[in-house]
């Protein structure tokens, strides 16, 4: 967990002048930068044979979906409020509901054998089939614990360790079958991005998901810290 006296300073000294830079511990105030993050995916097992045509097992799109996600957009929530009138038209108010957003956008950087094209049409089809309509989860295996996921999105600092933000989100499952974003023109070369938006039920935040999410941090750590052997001339 991020320690409090990375900006313990700020509370101490009530900045007028909001400037936090300094090698002096007393006026220093450590800000939170974006662009660290990882994501992973708990995909639902029933979606293992219909990923092995394409030569993938779950394990590898779980990993193909960790490795080559490159932009996260979160839901928020709104709380609502009851609002009454008073005499003379005045107005006050209490909380009413909250409202939280049923959807989170991932952007992924596709690779040569389109493995994020598969990876997300297979799922598509195997809750819809694009033939018939019909799920392909037959023999009473229609239940969201086969077709939907949960996964785990943080935030570190830049060293990629300290977790910053953490959440869970039930109920994952795409709301798209991108094969339209695989357009192509002679006078265009480019990179291609997936940008694809999925449902959740819920976010959370729980203690046991920052305790999952840093088990999933150390795991990215030795991964990363192999790296420079590989480099290595063999």
């Amino acid at each position: 967990m991020p320690l409090k006296n990375s900006y313990e300073s700020a509370l101490t000294n009530l900045y007028g002048v909001r400037h936090f830079g300094s090698a002096n511990t007393e006026l220093a105030a450590e800000p939170y930068t974006t662009g660290t993050f990882y994501i992973w995916v708990q995909l639902p097992k029933e979606l293992d044979q219909y990923l092995r045509p394409f030569g993938l097992s779950l394990t590898e799109a779980q990993k193909a979906l960790a490795t080559f996600c490159t932009g996260v957009t979160p839901p928020g929530g709104t709380l609502n409020k009851v609002e009454y009138t008073g005499i003379g038209g005045i107005k006050w108010a209490v909380p009413g509901s909250i409202d939280y957003g049923t959807s989170i956008s991932l952007k992924f950087v596709e690779m040569q054998a389109t493995p994020i094209l598969d990876i997300i049409g297979s799922w598509v089809r195997m809750i819809r089939d694009n033939r018939s309509g019909l799920s392909n989860l037959s023999q009473g295996r229609y239940l969201q614990q086969n077709y939907s996921g949960i996964m785990l999105y943080w935030t570190t600092a830049p060293n990629g360790v300290d977790l910053q933000y953490y959440c869970a989100y039930d109920g994952l499952f795409p709301l798209k079958d991108p094969g339209d974003l695989y357009s192509s023109d002679v006078e265009t070369v480019d990179k291609q991005e997936v940008e694809i938006e999925f449902n959740v039920n819920r976010p959370i935040r729980d203690e046991w998901v920052a305790r999952k999410c840093a088990q999933k941090v150390e795991e990215f750590k030795n991964a990363a810290s192999d790296i420079p052997n590989k480099l290595q001339f063999r």
